[in-house]
């Protein structure tokens, strides 16, 4: 894949329009082509029509992972008990929200990187609402003792 002259992120085959910074690139060399030119001016060849800089669709229900598996968390800090309860443990299944964020963030980023950075705040928020539940719980738990 070649890559954008000015933001440097790769531009998928075919397009001589980088789909991050809009950047008009020739298909041929690769130079960066001003404004109105129909001839590159560095390698002569004709310069098509703007393609499209269509970013390849992201489904919303990817915002779906980080929640369910931070929900997931969030109620089994509730039933959980613990034995011997301390300030400072908390149980692997906090890390869900966050691992479910990470998981749409890795397999999005390319496609759409903007929303794939959202997906992965929805992660990290899950995260902070489960381990806030442990740590209620925890709180509860050794008041109740």
């Amino acid at each position: 894949m070649p890559q954008c002259v000015e933001c440097q992120k790769y531009i998928p085959v075919g397009m001589n329009v980088c789909p991050y910074c809009g950047t008009r690139h020739c298909a041929r060399c690769g130079q960066k082509m001003p404004p109105g030119v129909e001839l590159c001016p560095y390698c002569g060849v004709q310069i098509q029509p703007q393609m499209s800089a269509e970013k390849p669709h992201v489904s919303n229900k990817w915002y779906l992972l980080p929640i369910l598996l931070g929900c997931v968390a969030f109620f089994v800090s509730f039933y959980t008990k613990f034995s011997g309860p301390s300030i400072w443990f908390v149980p692997i299944h906090t890390t869900y929200g966050l691992g479910g964020g990470a998981i749409a963030y890795l397999l999005n980023k390319r496609k759409d990187p903007k929303k794939a950075e959202k997906f992965l705040l929805v992660g990290v928020i899950m995260f902070l609402l489960s381990a806030a539940s442990i740590w209620i719980s925890v709180a509860a738990q050794t008041r109740a003792t």
